[in-house]
């Protein structure tokens, strides 16, 4: 067994599940390895703003996985239920968005789970099947009359 520090963003690590193994892979090697998230650091680098976790990996028998080889390491994260990923783009205020109901536009307050750079993970607020309306908009209110157009594109 090895034991592997892995630096995390500060803030990342309450979205930790520590119950799943994490993956190894390396570019150096070919194989896969898995290991077991044994602590988190009590203390962050305030240079980098990480703290580490210390995870045990399995050799899976084979010695090849040297001490000081560059390792890849998927983390496994929590599952936000009832989840929507939005663009950032169609968040106002950090915790409205704009909405078409019956032909007009609604102004609805949303639970933000977690902000990424480009997009947000909301869990509360919206529901399947709402039309959220995703260019941003300057100079309208709620309850103006709107009309849908369904992205085709899958980006836009």
């Amino acid at each position: 067994m090895l034991e592997v520090e892995v630096p995390v963003a500060a803030e990342d690590i309450r979205w930790i599940d520590q119950s799943i193994p994490v993956r190894f892979t390396s570019s150096e090697l070919s194989g896969e390895w898995h290991g077991k998230i044994k602590r988190i650091g009590k203390s962050i680098d305030e240079r980098t703003q990480t703290i580490p976790l210390f995870i045990t990996v399995n050799r899976n028998g084979e010695e090849t996985l040297y001490n000081g080889i560059f390792l890849r390491a998927e983390i496994p994260g929590k599952t936000i239920p009832d989840a929507y990923l939005i663009p950032h783009r169609a968040l106002y205020n950090e915790k409205f968005v704009y909405l078409i109901k019956e032909g007009k536009l609604d102004f609805r307050e949303v639970k933000v789970a977690r902000e990424q750079e480009d997009t947000v993970i909301l869990n509360g607020g919206i529901a399947n099947g709402d039309s959220l309306v995703l260019d941003v908009l300057q100079g309208v209110a709620p309850g103006m009359p709107a009309q849908a157009r369904f992205d085709t594109e899958g980006g836009r």
